[in-house]
């Protein structure tokens, strides 16, 4: 479908090559090589040692903004970030954000919004 073909489309600008294998009755495998030089010297821990949240980031008392038109995503994201003591609104599609950032905006430290949804997508919603 067009998910392959844009895939096929950002190996290629990788200097990659893609390729597909099928067997009828068994599946198809795709496999992608993309060309890249390891630095030896140096370990990941290394070049991104201050890499992922602070261990001291304080969650409690945080108002996200959720957005997504998949009810399960909102729900997930909304328990986890109230277990660490985040406020949390939510919408379900850009439309709805913007509405909810007009009357919320001094409370939003952090929205976390979906790119693709109905009405209003998260692209258009930010600009």
């Amino acid at each position: 479908g067009l998910g392959l073909s844009i895939v096929q489309r950002l190996v290629e600008l990788l200097g990659g090559s893609l390729s597909v294998s099928s067997t009828f009755g068994k599946g198809t495998s795709f496999v992608f090589t993309i060309p890249f030089q390891a630095n030896l010297e140096t370990s990941a821990a290394e070049v991104c040692s201050d890499c992922g949240p602070p261990q001291h980031m304080s969650w409690s008392g945080q108002t996200w903004l959720v957005v997504d038109d998949t009810p399960l995503n909102i729900l997930v994201l909304q328990r986890r970030l109230e277990k660490r003591g985040c406020t949390v609104l939510t919408a379900t599609n850009g439309r709805e954000c913007v509405d909810v950032w007009e009357v919320e905006c001094s409370r939003v430290d952090i929205i976390f919004m979906d790119i693709w949804m109905p009405v209003l997508d998260g692209l258009q919603a930010t600009t």
